[in-house]
């Protein structure tokens, strides 16, 4: 994996996978982490594999079946966002729209998962009989790629850790074709395990 992909994409990829597990202890301690993590970059860049391959650790994936898009909407993916606990939630494809109410609706998307993730909280929110929901936080950390960065402003934009990925960082060959090996022949899995396995020996001290 570390031959397929560029450092300033490598590092910073599997720094988000290795840190998911470690999220209900970190929220314990009160340091939940307050951001995520953007892939930026055009069409053809192969950001969306690079996302495969990290969410290949936890599950079998590739560029055509990550668990989330822009395509859902913003409630589909922060009820994701909480379901799937202490592991990585992959929004894929955010992209300039020539349609001005669907872009909007993107980047209202955009502005909410922003806020969700980097406040690790979510807007107190009422029923129409006047109960309260039940509270639904991401418990999950936000591997998100685009072709842009969505519009939101200064505060919305600081919750995202933008990776550049430029055209030629990621290329076919060997390196990619063994990485992605690895993610369909479970050894990425099989990593993980021994992580989580790790982690759940020394679940007191952490």
């Amino acid at each position: 994996l570390r031959q397929a992909l560029p450092d300033s994409v490598y590092v910073p990829l599997i720094s988000a996978v290795y840190l998911a597990p470690l999220r209900e202890f970190l929220g314990q301690a009160g340091f939940i982490p307050g951001f995520a993590l953007y892939l930026l970059g055009t069409t053809g860049t192969r950001k969306s594999t690079a996302a495969a391959l990290a969410l290949s650790f936890f599950g079998s994936f590739n560029a055509k079946s990550l668990p989330a898009s822009f395509n859902d909407t913003s409630n589909y993916i922060r009820k994701k966002a909480f379901l799937l606990k202490d592991a990585p939630i992959v929004v894929d494809d955010y992209h300039p729209e020539t349609s001005l109410v669907e872009r909007r609706r993107m980047e209202s998307t955009a502005q909410a998962l922003a806020r969700a993730f980097g406040d690790g909280a979510e807007r107190g929110r009422m029923r129409s009989d006047l109960g309260l929901q039940e509270s639904m936080p991401p418990r999950s950390i936000a591997i998100i790629s685009g072709e842009d960065i969505p519009n939101i402003g200064e505060s919305g934009q600081a919750r995202f850790y933008v990776v550049n990925i430029n055209r030629g960082d990621i290329e076919p060959g060997a390196a990619l074709s063994e990485a992605q090996q690895l993610a369909r022949n479970g050894t990425l899995r099989r990593i993980m395990r021994g992580y989580i396995e790790y982690i759940r020996a020394h679940a007191d001290e952490l």
